[in-house]
Formats: C-alpha cells, structure tokens, sequence
C-alpha cells in the first residue's frame, strides 16, 4: 500500500509540473 501511494503521488506531482501532456503519456 505504501509503494502504491508513493507512485499515485509521484504520477500526480508529475502532471502539475508538465501538464495534462505527461499524464496522457503516462496513461
């Protein structure tokens, strides 16, 4: 569970900082 946060975290921080471009990348 630990990981699993840490990596939705890490996803989200991501898209702030670029924008929705990385977050369709990611998906």
């Amino acid at each position: 569970m630990s990981s699993n946060s840490k990596q939705l975290h890490t996803k989200t921080k991501r898209v702030s900082l670029d924008g929705r471009c990385v977050y369709l990348r990611l998906v």
